[in-house]
């Protein structure tokens, strides 16, 4: 049952991504984007014994309901609190920035070397094909990816970055998997105080 769950969830999440349209218009993220990026990776990831990062080279909009549906939510007082504090115009800008999927670059400033995977190395790992090329989840495909993968925390997505109209709050969702009935969902909330981005808020959405 344990690994029906997360294979399922992967596979699912790779839907996800697939489904997206990275040809509607969208500007592409500035660099302060990146900084944020940046900042939430190095606090939520940047652990003794971790060498390497893993991303997916494109945003990622959101979750399929299915996919919801498997988890534990939780938060979700964190979750009102992020709603309460939230400017108007930083909550429509994030919804209005994720309605498409974009590439991203190596615009990120880690304590450890990044590396952003592209759409068909993830598939390459995550999925297999039954009869009639029906895609399902690889339940060894973790074995593989920390493989090549070694001391990386698993598979980090990134949805593009929300702000108010003098940019000095930023909202940004991060998910990532990292195996068996392992990995989750969270949106931040940032302040820029004295020139330099701060998280103020997280609330975690979902849990495997």
């Amino acid at each position: 049952m344990k690994e029906f769950v997360w294979t399922t969830c992967l596979f699912f999440l790779s839907l996800a991504l697939s489904s997206q349209n990275p040809s509607a218009p969208n500007p592409e993220p500035r660099d302060d984007e990146y900084t944020i990026y940046s900042e939430v990776i190095q606090t939520e990831f940047g652990k003794e014994g971790v060498e390497r990062i893993v991303i997916g080279d494109h945003t990622l909009m959101g979750l399929p309901p299915v996919m919801m549906g498997m988890t534990q939510f939780g938060s979700s007082a964190n979750m009102q609190k992020i709603r309460d504090t939230a400017a108007k115009e930083t909550l429509q800008d994030y919804d209005q920035k994720n309605k498409s999927s974009i590439p991203l670059d190596s615009k990120f400033s880690l304590r450890v070397p990044l590396v952003l995977m592209s759409e068909a190395e993830r598939d390459r790992i995550f999925q297999v094909k039954g009869k009639g090329e029906k895609r399902s989840g690889n339940p060894k495909g973790f074995e593989e990816f920390y493989r090549l993968y070694p001391k990386s925390p698993g598979f980090v997505t990134l949805s593009r970055v929300g702000f108010d109209a003098v940019r000095t709050q930023a909202l940004v969702y991060v998910g990532y998997l990292c195996g068996g009935l392992c990995g989750d969902g969270k949106f931040f909330l940032l302040v820029k105080e004295g020139g330099v981005w701060k998280i103020q808020h997280v609330a975690m959405t979902w849990i495997s």
